[in-house]
């Protein structure tokens, strides 16, 4: 991935709302590598809540810097 950082970042929050069953079928020993964490990820869709699921989907496609990612939780800590 282009952002190494926040694509990381993202694999350790999806893991953390996963069981270790979940983890080892679409983190660690998936069939298609590419697509697994998307399947993991939209089967935690309800569970992470629309922003949260937006910030890790933009982070697994790459597309999310991690200069963005820090802003973005600083941005959701401040509302809470």
């Amino acid at each position: 991935p282009r952002n190494i950082i926040s694509y990381s970042i993202g694999i350790l929050i999806l893991e953390a709302f996963s069981t270790g069953f979940e983890c080892k079928e679409y983190l660690y020993e998936p069939k298609k590598l590419y697509h697994s964490k998307f399947l993991l990820l939209n089967l935690k869709k309800k569970l992470l809540g629309k922003e949260l699921f937006k910030i890790l989907h933009l982070c697994f496609s790459g597309n999310y810097p991690p200069d963005k990612l820090l802003e973005k939780f600083v941005d959701i800590y401040q509302r809470f």
